[in-house]
């Protein structure tokens, strides 16, 4: 992706948060870490967390970003690689902290929580080819991503009233949205310091970006 620019897509919210990660190091860390016995008609998302250990593990190492939203509807989402602050401050509503990410494969994922949850489903093929065929963000989006190491800056905004695109495989939907989140990758040398306090319960940061 170019400097200073981004792409531009709606996401379906069914459950109270968002996540970023690369599938493939995502995949990783499970196969490495939890047992294939453990998996099965599990909350893998609920698991890892129950395990301090392995839940700082994988944010310290951007494995994955999760994003709170109490409030949580479909909205737009904006993904770009350095944008310059007048376009990150239209329409600002809070800005967070930065977080760690992890991409190794050239393919980052934006995606409602669920996506994590239930990931045997959404299992990695292994016969060479990048993904299995029923491998799909439903709901959110994979799109290509140069692989490296990056600070993620997430930005809430309002905006008027437009037409979003929701990417399907199955069919094309479009819908009036006027509220989302900007996602702004910076390339580092090494990982941030992911920022703890903004997912523990007592400090919880929430993301939502409607706020009736």
């Amino acid at each position: 992706m170019i400097e200073n620019t981004f792409k531009t897509f709606g996401i379906m919210i069914d459950f109270p948060g968002l996540v970023i990660c690369d599938p493939f190091v995502y995949d990783s860390f499970i196969k490495n870490h939890v047992p294939e016995s453990d998996m099965v008609g599990v909350n893998l998302l609920q698991y890892i967390s129950e395990n301090s250990e392995l839940w700082k593990k994988m944010l310290d190492d951007g494995v994955m970003i999760p994003i709170p939203i109490k409030n949580h509807r479909d909205s737009i989402v904006k993904i770009g690689l350095d944008i310059n602050e007048e376009e990150k401050s239209k329409g600002r509503l809070f800005t967070a902290p930065v977080y760690p990410l992890r991409i190794e494969s050239g393919l980052v994922a934006i995606a409602d929580i669920l996506y994590v949850m239930n990931w045997p489903k959404q299992r990695l093929s292994e016969s060479g080819l990048k993904v299995s065929p029923d491998f799909e963000v439903s709901p959110g989006c994979i799109t290509d991503f140069e692989a490296g190491i990056y600070s993620v800056e997430i930005t809430g905004f309002s905006s008027k009233d437009c037409i979003i695109d929701f990417p399907s495989k199955h069919h094309h939907i479009t819908r009036s949205m006027t509220a989302g989140h900007f996602m702004n990758f910076h390339k580092e040398s090494k990982l941030p310091v992911f920022p703890h306090h903004l997912i523990d319960e007592s400090t919880l940061f929430d993301f939502s970006v409607y706020r009736d």
